[in-house]
């Protein structure tokens, strides 16, 4: 048992470090690979009745989409920022869904989705945008790597406890 425990307490520290996390998510999913995941996330919102998204004609969307672009226009190039990559595929884009949630979410490959709700509940435009922000820092520090790195190493560990394969 002690040895077991031995084994266990690096893994332990790799999933409550979030800088091991990162590199150990990057080595896991490529960036290429993210942002296919994205893709096909995006394809699932899209088909999806539970996430009605505005058109992107639609005056709402072209709005969010300008917010979004001033915000990168800001970060590009800053140490830290995630910039857009054409040789992965890696861009941002932002839908606004609608529906009368007060919510944003981000998923992997740069998707930022905003709610119509989360908008029109906003006092202005800088509230709407601090939101956009919150979920671009999503995606710049890369966080579904890192809970898919700390889920993969929990059910690892789990499985050398309980024997399961």
């Amino acid at each position: 048992m002690r040895k077991l425990l031995l084994l266990l307490l690096p893994l332990l520290f790799f999933v409550s470090c979030e800088s091991p996390s990162a590199v150990i998510g990057d080595l896991l999913i490529s960036d290429a690979d993210e942002v296919a995941l994205g893709a096909n996330y995006h394809q699932e919102i899209i088909n999806s009745a539970e996430y009605p998204l505005a058109a992107s004609t639609e005056p709402l969307h072209i709005y969010i989409n300008e917010i979004g672009q001033k915000i990168l226009a800001a970060n590009v190039g800053q140490n830290g920022f995630r910039d857009p990559n054409s040789e992965t595929g890696f861009k941002y884009t932002f839908s606004v869904i609608n529906d009368d949630v007060v919510n944003a979410f981000a998923t992997p490959g740069g998707y930022i989705y905003i709610y119509r709700g989360l908008i029109s509940n906003s006092k202005n435009e800088a509230e709407i945008a601090t939101v956009m922000a919150h979920e671009i820092g999503h995606v710049v520090q890369k966080h579904f790597k890192r809970q898919y790195v700390k889920n993969y190493t929990t059910a690892q560990i789990s499985q050398m406890i309980l024997g399961e394969g």
